[in-house]
């Protein structure tokens, strides 16, 4: 009865040691996870403080234009101690901004992106209404009333991840509308760093031929006025007047995205920059 009792008492207490070890365990485990939380928070922002010292001088350029040789250090990678840290940086005035979708013409232009790369799961009317209140609506929610802030809101009016993120056709791989499209920017898109689609979608229809000229032309001549157009083969008054109010030569809107990664922890800031002059200011900034 006794040895029963010892045996008993020791298997209690053991258990105690197991529990009160398992939760010490627990415990450290948790410290170790939000320290190496905060420091890959620490070395993204460091990351961006020195990319900023970078940008300062490219802000500074007093070049009347940019174009994509400027963007060719990035993205870039670099190995830490315990991990590694990459930095991308995004010309967001080479895309569409959604919102251009308010006017009629911005609503065409919007849809000729979308017969481009043959989105069918949305209608630009849709998209139209949701920021103007003005036309039918026949879904379930209230309309937004006011301008897109995050282009994921396409997703959320019906449009599928296929359209939205890119599918397989007949011809091929089509990418999807979110690598073509914006929500920051003043409306216009910069010629230079534009890609195909984008300019596809910019050029009135009966003027889709000259894209290529046009891509041609900047790879040798970047534009350093909107006018220089004109320098482009087949390139008229018309079509120019037609494309003035949505094309730029110099981009203002910059997203800075910097992931990282410490031990088994990895984190991304994403920061958007709008250029001031010869200075900066950030518009966003998200850490997760």
């Amino acid at each position: 009865m006794i040895l029963i009792m010892v045996l008993g008492f020791f298997l209690i207490t053991s258990g105690i040691v197991v529990e009160e070890y398992t939760t010490t365990s627990n415990t450290y485990a948790i410290a170790t996870k939000v320290y190496l939380k905060e420091q890959a928070y620490y070395q993204a922002k460091e990351a961006f403080k020195s990319f900023v010292s970078y940008f300062k001088v490219y802000f500074k350029n007093e070049a009347s234009y940019d174009s994509l040789d400027e963007f060719l250090p990035f993205p870039i990678k670099v190995p830490l101690k315990n991990g590694w840290i990459s930095i991308s940086v995004i010309d967001e005035d080479r895309f569409l901004n959604l919102n251009i979708v308010k006017s009629q013409v911005g609503a065409q232009i919007i849809k000729r992106l979308f017969k481009e790369l043959k989105v069918n799961s949305l209608h630009v009317s849709t998209l139209r209404t949701w920021i103007t209140g003005k036309g039918f609506w026949d879904k379930s929610f209230p309309i937004k009333k006011s301008e897109i802030e995050d282009k994921r809101e396409l997703l959320f009016l019906g449009m599928s991840e296929e359209d939205f993120y890119g599918k397989v056709g007949v011809e091929g791989a089509i990418p999807g509308i979110s690598e073509f499209v914006t929500v920051w920017g003043d409306g216009k898109v910069n010629i230079n760093t534009a890609p195909k689609e984008v300019l596809l979608a910019l050029f009135p229809s009966y003027a889709r031929e000259i894209v290529d000229e046009v891509i041609s032309y900047r790879t040798k001549h970047p534009f350093k006025k909107v006018d220089d157009l004109l320098f482009v083969n087949g390139m008229n008054f018309q079509i120019l007047h037609a494309l003035r109010p949505w094309i730029k030569v110099k981009s203002n809107y910059f997203k800075v995205i910097i992931e990282v990664k410490v031990g088994d922890v990895e984190g991304s800031l994403t920061v958007v920059l709008k250029r001031v002059g010869p200075h900066y200011k950030v518009v966003y900034w998200r850490y997760s």
